[in-house]
């Protein structure tokens, strides 16, 4: 059986449908953790600071294509062709070595995924951030990782 969009997608180009994936699952003594994609993963510890699992490989990629893009003020034709220009650069990037890895169309991004484990017992609270919830700390440093987990909690 055929679907409407075979031989119509390129589901190869670098502008297909992903996602950035973060979770976190209990077991009985301890928690795995998987990251992929600009998503962060705070986990409040015994230690004096939280423990900060993030994936910045996008943030590395992107950050030096999107000078122009920031130096332009929103809503002009220029800033909006900048950011064309960005968005079809960072596809380029995506899911590819020396890029950034998202869930996307080739399922081996999984291997990909930022992973561990943790004991329960060392994490009294966590927390799962998209990008733009942890761009306070990671892009703007209006805050610290610790005072986000207290605005949260």
């Amino acid at each position: 059986m055929t679907s409407p969009h075979d031989f119509t997608c390129d589901l190869t180009h670098g502008g297909s449908p992903s996602a950035a994936v973060i979770m976190l699952r209990q077991a009985a003594d301890h928690l795995d953790w998987l990251v992929l994609g600009d998503s962060t993963l705070i986990l409040d510890t015994c230690a004096s600071e939280p423990t900060v699992i993030c994936d910045d490989r996008l943030e590395q990629v992107a950050a030096p294509h999107r000078v122009r893009l920031d130096s332009l003020r929103g809503g002009i034709p220029e800033h909006a062709e900048a950011r064309r220009e960005y968005v079809e650069t960072l596809g380029r990037y995506r899911n590819r070595d020396g890029g950034f890895w998202v869930a996307s169309t080739d399922p081996l991004a999984a291997d990909q995924a930022l992973t561990g484990t943790i004991p329960t017992d060392q994490v009294r609270a966590a927390t799962l951030l998209t990008d733009g919830a942890a761009d306070a700390v990671n892009r703007y440093q209006f805050t610290t990782w610790a005072s986000r987990l207290d605005t949260l909690a």
